[in-house]
């Protein structure tokens, strides 16, 4: 198992479409003429150069502000608050590849019952508030997008049965410190996902092949 934020971790991961930035793939172009005819929108492109100049420079921007730092400290002790109130015990999940390492994932943990917990610790608490008002998946899949589809590709990398999406603020009272929401697997989504996958591959390479035969010499 590749450990999470290692240095391994990050050049497993170069290059790679992954779960927490699935999401660009699933955004349908804005013309009707381009949706219509199957063309990727401009998001999904402008994603997949992304990922061709780390293919291509071994290099990735790795980007942290203040909330990221935040919830990644906090990380374990959600983890532990979790376990606490829920009495299911976590494990460390690490990076899974999937589709010949075209993609892959990282759950924050698997559970011991077959299911693994994405956490989020929002830097700015109105986001926890929000999280404690999630009204259903269909709610969840339309508002929360991104992590809509990252727990639904992480859960079809590991091959779960559920996923724990769970917001966790210290700061707040005792019984508002932690909310869990289940989000259930969606088989068609997940068929859906695989296919905005492998038509990612195929765009990369050749947006690959066109940039080499433009510039060979």
């Amino acid at each position: 198992m590749i450990e999470q934020y290692s240095q391994e971790w990050f050049n497993q991961r170069l290059g790679k479409i992954t779960s927490s930035t699935i999401w660009n793939l699933m955004v349908e172009p804005k013309e009707k003429t381009k949706k219509d005819a199957g063309d990727l929108s401009s998001t999904t492109k402008e994603y997949l150069m992304g990922k061709l100049a780390e293919r291509l420079t071994g290099v990735q921007r790795e980007f942290k502000s203040d909330a990221t730092v935040h919830g990644l400290e906090l990380e374990n002790e959600a983890l532990s608050h979790y376990t606490l109130v829920t009495g299911k015990l976590v494990f460390e999940a690490g990076y899974i590849e999937a589709v010949n390492g075209l993609y892959g994932g990282t759950p924050d943990a698997f559970t011991e019952d077959n299911g693994i917990v994405q956490v989020k610790c929002p830097y700015n608490y109105v986001n926890h508030i929000h999280y404690g008002l999630i009204d259903g998946q269909d709610f969840f899949k339309s508002k929360y997008r991104e992590y809509y589809w990252q727990c639904q590709s992480d859960m079809l990398v590991a091959g779960k049965e559920y996923c724990d999406f769970v917001s966790y603020c210290p700061d707040m009272p005792k019984e508002l410190k932690l909310f869990v929401f289940r989000i259930e697997p969606n088989l068609d989504d997940m068929n859906l996902l695989l296919k905005k996958v492998d038509e990612a591959g195929k765009y990369l390479n050749n947006l690959y092949s066109l940039l080499e035969t433009k510039w060979k010499r």
